[in-house]
C-alpha cells in the first residue's frame, strides 16, 4: 500500500513514526526514509533526494534521546513526567 503513494506523500506519512517514542518505529522509519531517498536517487528525483537525507538526518537526531533516555525528555514536562537526573542534565 506504502508504495501507491507519490514521493511527497511518503515524507508525510514516514513523519509520525519520526516523532513516536519507540525505537522500532524509529528504526521503520529510518529504513523507509533510505529506500525512499535511494528509489528517489535512482529515478533522478533530486529534490527529493535531498528532502530525503535531510528528513534522514532529522530522524538520527531524534533517535538520540530515545537510545539514551527511551523517550523524549524534552515533552516530560508537557505530558506531566518528572524528568530523571540524567535528563535533567541532557536538557
Amino acid at each position: 500500500m506504502f508504495d501507491n503513494y507519490r514521493f511527497g506523500e511518503k515524507l508525510v506519512i514516514l513523519m509520525p513514526l519520526m516523532h513516536k517514542e519507540s525505537m522500532d518505529s524509529m528504526e521503520v522509519c529510518i529504513e523507509k526514509l533510505q529506500t525512499l531517498m535511494d528509489d528517489a536517487n535512482n529515478m533522478g528525483y533530486d529534490a527529493f533526494v535531498i528532502a530525503t537525507e535531510l528528513a534522514i538526518k532529522f530522524a538520527e537526531h531524534h533517535q538520540e534521546p530515545l537510545k539514551i533516555f527511551g523517550r523524549f525528555p524534552t515533552r516530560n514536562e508537557c505530558l506531566y513526567r518528572e524528568n530523571t537526573p540524567e535528563e535533567e542534565e541532557w536538557l
